[in-house]
């Protein structure tokens, strides 16, 4: 529409170098060249092997989720790395390069790969199921693309219906399986975050009221639980602020703009951790390493450029 159009020509106008950088990211995408982690240029094959760890050269056994071990590397190889690739936000990048551009090549690539996608991974089955967290970041992206595409050609009814049947399986897993297990869990508030986009950008499904009233009340609680007074994040960690930070901007972000009142409390709180983030980056504008982390720990950031 109109509107697109005016913000993609306010993109390339005001921030050229980015439209550059996005397109050339988009182009290597086209090549199923992968930089995932340490790890640079990576390939998962072609087609793709969704359940291949390239870097030890192991494959996840297609089996019942429940059934594998995701630690035991002599069998399965590196989950991280497997689920990097299975998050699906570089496919949020091949959709930002056709709103871009209208290049037919990019959606295409979009529309072909989530086919090949849910070929691979029945429900329930595989690697790629076993984690709800990372279930979640997948349904999050697959609703971005979703949104970028809504025009484009490749886009079809058969299409659309397919991938919101998946959708709608993804949120079904996630709410069945929750991370309530550990507390104060920080893959509790992505999984949330997941079912609240699910039940948003969807209202048509069945459960979609029931996904969001139990969306809001984990992100709620989790708020109040995770976050310091002082707005630190509890873990002492700036991977694991970041990360706070980037799920509930996004949660904050949605739901403003889809008249769903919150905890003013929640809002105050993660402005105190922005302001964390800002008084503690360096010069440089980067921030120092402290506390733990995990290699691949930014999760919720499949709509960060966008």
């Amino acid at each position: 529409g109109a509107e697109d159009l005016a913000a993609t020509a306010a993109l390339t106008m005001r921030l050229p170098e980015h439209r550059s950088a996005l397109l050339a990211h988009a182009d290597e995408l086209l090549q199923r060249h992968f930089d995932f982690l340490a790890y640079r240029t990576l390939w998962f094959g072609d087609p793709i092997d969704w359940h291949l760890d390239p870097i030890r050269s192991r494959r996840a056994p297609l089996v019942a989720w429940s059934l594998i071990d995701t630690h035991d590397t002599a069998i399965v190889g590196d989950t991280r790395l497997i689920w990097e690739l299975n998050r699906h936000q570089w496919l949020v990048s091949l959709a930002q390069a056709w709103a871009l551009t209208g290049n037919e090549e990019y959606a295409t690539a979009c529309v072909t790969t989530i086919d090949a996608w849910l070929d691979a991974n029945p429900p329930g089955m595989g690697v790629n199921w076993a984690s709800s967290a990372e279930v979640a970041l997948r349904a999050i992206s697959w609703c971005w693309v979703l949104v970028l595409l809504r025009d484009a050609p490749a886009v079809s009814a058969d299409w659309l219906t397919r991938v919101l049947a998946g959708i709608c399986t993804h949120a079904a897993h996630v709410r069945r399986y929750l991370s309530y297990y550990c507390s104060r869990n920080t893959e509790l508030t992505v999984e949330a975050l997941g079912l609240y986009y699910i039940a948003t950008l969807f209202p048509e499904f069945r459960d979609a009221d029931r996904w969001r009233e139990i969306a809001v009340r984990i992100l709620t609680a989790e708020c109040d639980a995770q976050v310091c007074r002082d707005g630190v994040h509890f873990e002492r960690s700036t991977c694991y602020h970041r990360y706070a930070v980037d799920v509930y901007l996004h949660f904050i972000l949605l739901a403003q703009r889809n008249g769903t009142e919150l905890n003013g409390s929640m809002t105050d709180r993660i402005q105190q951790m922005i302001g964390f983030l800002l008084a503690i980056r360096r010069p440089d504008g980067t921030l120092p390493a402290l506390g733990p982390r995990r290699d691949g720990c930014r999760h919720a950031g499949a709509a960060a450029a966008v």
